[in-house]
This record gives structure tokens, C-alpha cells and sequence, in this order.
């Protein structure tokens, strides 16, 4: 991946997540990451075969605390230590 596009990508994850943040209820933000999840889902689909969809899935599910602690709190500015999320 080009560095012009990596440097997209990160701006729109930013973004997005900030308007997900800014949802009116938690209700909504995760009806809205789910649908999202379906559609990278459903991406994976085209090209590769399912147990290779279980390998990423399973490689994300790995990555989740290292998600949580280095990319959110510097996307949303946000102290996950006093900030109770669901």
C-alpha cells in the first residue's frame, strides 16, 4: 500500500470513528460497526475461501487489547480509564 493511501486510510478510520463515538445512543454506533463488519465480511467473500476468513477473524480477535490500547485512546482523545463505554 502506497503511503498517500495508508495516510487516507488512517484519516478516514479517524474520522469514522469519531462520528461513531458521536452516535446519539451506544445502540446505534454498534448497529452501525456491525453493518460495517458485515461489509468487510462479505469483501472477504469474493476473493478468499472461508477458512481463511476464520484465519483473519481469528488474527483480529488476537489483536483486540492491542487495538484498545494503542489506537483508540490517540484516534478519540479519549481516557478509557474513566470512561465506561457500554
Amino acid at each position: 500500500m502506497s503511503s498517500d493511501v495508508n495516510d487516507e486510510l488512517v484519516g478516514f478510520t479517524s474520522d469514522l470513528i469519531k462520528f461513531l463515538a458521536n452516535q446519539n445512543s451506544t445502540d446505534d454506533a454498534l448497529c452501525i460497526a456491525a453493518a460495517l463488519m458485515k461489509t468487510a465480511i462479505e469483501i472477504y467473500t469474493i476473493t478468499l475461501e472461508d477458512e481463511e476468513i476464520h484465519s483473519i477473524l481469528d488474527v483480529v480477535a488476537e489483536s483486540i487489547p492491542t487495538i484498545r490500547e494503542n489506537s483508540l485512546p490517540k484516534l478519540l482523545d479519549v481516557d478509557y480509564d474513566n470512561t465506561t463505554i457500554h
